[in-house]
């Protein structure tokens, strides 16, 4: 196999949950995009500043970092913080912080962050990318060196190289030959990325969170809670600087602008519920501080509850499947072999299989590691569906056929006991004179059969009799 189709091989096998990513540790402590969809019109600049105590140095250190763009890329926004860590996320999965440049498809990263396989989703993507490349960051003392165990100032654009693949044709379904694109890092990151200056991060737990305040919120309390388990913050300092509320915002309004995320962030135990008395608290000397706690209950299993947002695990949840295994097969195996796998499994149930039936989850996690080939009987979901609509439609067409023939039997009940009726309630007279009437009308061989005194001559008079009562004094369904 060639080098090109060993690299398609693994995108093709590339696992879509992210449990387990990777931050960097720099890039989490301050923002470095706004929080919503769209950059302030003529904003070519942000800056986020701070002053912490370093034990090791025994002083306080004054830090910040500027982002700052060319007119013609505009600074970053929340979809390109998302695309950020995709990136970490496919260099960690692809070498491991092995090598700068890492070969990726477009593809790979739209799934990864659950964006819409669209035509939209590849151009904001395509955007995201080269505005990584030219916006440039300077740090001051703010760029910590685990390594060599100092803050350093730095300015470097984070992305060094990105070539992208020229690709009209968006088909989900068309991966045999997927065009490769590449980006490579600038070597100041890459080099606190080989230095490991990183930490694990759920990308799936991240990507899930409703609000990019939130998300923002999340990294950095992450990062922080590495550390120690509670953190104290001067409220207009941890919401300016290291979340990215504006500025223009009093205490009250900055207090609304964090809660729906505080309130999320509780709900999904990632930060322990202290209640609004107990978050805010206004200090003598230091003024509003906010107040932040680890969930003491393991965060794991509240990572373990988000397998139920991918598809494909919720899938083999609902078919019997526990959490735990449902998130290792769907981060270990190949997408399109589960979803064979549970076609053949509902087919077999809708058999009665006996295996199936017994050990519904257990047997369709082993068929799924296994893969376990089809029986020689078996009809893929296609086939089944068009065979129960053809079963349907035949259903309808019967059902429809019995319910005109009774309606035809019913019409012919009520036309026979208006026509017995009409006989009791008028005259004689009248009736020989409808009859009259009904003769002249008749064909010439009708005529004829009717002058004959025999049982075919009756017949015929009281043929025409019924049909000329009935066109005279219709029933009074047909009138």
């Amino acid at each position: 196999m060639t080098q090109q189709g060993s690299e398609q091989t693994k995108i093709l096998q590339f696992p879509q949950v992210r449990s387990t990513a990777i931050d960097e540790l720099n890039l989490c402590e301050f923002p470095l995009t706004f929080l919503g969809d769209r950059a302030p019109k003529g904003e070519l600049i942000l800056e986020f500043k701070d002053t912490i105590y370093d034990e090791q140095l025994g002083a306080n250190v004054q830090r910040s970092v500027t982002i700052s763009t060319p007119p013609n890329c505009g600074l970053p926004t929340a979809k390109d913080e998302e695309v950020l860590l995709a990136l970490l996320h496919l260099t960690w999965m692809k070498n491991r912080f092995r090598e700068p440049t890492v070969n990726f498809t477009r593809f790979e990263v739209i799934k990864l962050l659950c964006w819409p396989n669209s035509g939209q989703s590849y151009r904001r993507l395509d955007e995201s990318l080269n505005r990584w490349m030219g916006i440039k960051l300077d740090y001051k003392h703010a760029f910590r060196d685990r390594k060599e165990k100092r803050w350093r100032t730095e300015s470097f654009h984070i992305l060094e190289h990105v070539e992208l693949c020229e690709r009209n044709d968006y088909d989900e379904d068309d991966q045999t030959n997927l065009p490769l694109s590449s980006f490579t890092w600038n070597r100041i990151i890459f080099r606190s990325m080989t230095n490991r200056n990183t930490k694990p991060l759920s990308l799936d737990f991240f990507l899930s969170l409703r609000t990019a305040t939130a998300k923002r919120m999340y990294r950095f309390l992450d990062k922080r809670f590495g550390l120690k388990p509670r953190w104290e913050f001067d409220l207009q300092d941890f919401a300016f600087e290291h979340i990215g509320v504006s500025r223009n915002y009093p205490i009250a309004k900055i207090k609304e602008k964090l809660e729906p995320a505080i309130v999320e962030l509780v709900e999904r135990g990632f930060i322990a519920d202290c209640g609004k008395m107990d978050r805010y608290f206004k200090h003598p000397l230091q003024g509003w501080r906010v107040v932040f706690a680890k969930q003491e209950r393991p965060f794991d299993l509240v990572l373990e509850q988000t397998v139920v947002n991918i598809p494909i695990a919720k899938e083999l949840i609902d078919r019997g499947v526990t959490e735990s295994v449902a998130q290792q097969l769907a981060s270990t195996c190949d997408h399109n072999e589960i979803e064979k796998q549970i076609d053949v499994f509902d087919w077999l149930l809708d058999q009665k299989n006996t295996k199936a039936l017994r050990n519904p989850g257990g047997y369709l996690a082993e068929a799924i590691r296994d893969k376990y080939a089809p029986p020689t009987n078996y009809q893929p979901r296609e086939e089944r569906e068009r065979i129960k609509a053809q079963i349907a439609s035949k259903k309808i067409a019967s059902m429809n056929k019995k319910s005109k023939e009774e309606l035809d039997l019913k019409r012919q009940r009520d036309e026979r006991a208006h026509i017995q009726n009409l006989l009791t309630t008028l005259s004689a007279d009248e009736i020989a004179r409808i009859l009259a009437g009904a003769i002249d009308s008749a064909s010439e061989n009708d005529r004829v059969m009717a002058q004959k005194n025999d049982v075919f001559g009756e017949m015929i008079r009281q043929s025409l009799l019924e049909g000329e009562l009935l066109r005279r004094y219709p029933t009074p369904a047909t009138k």
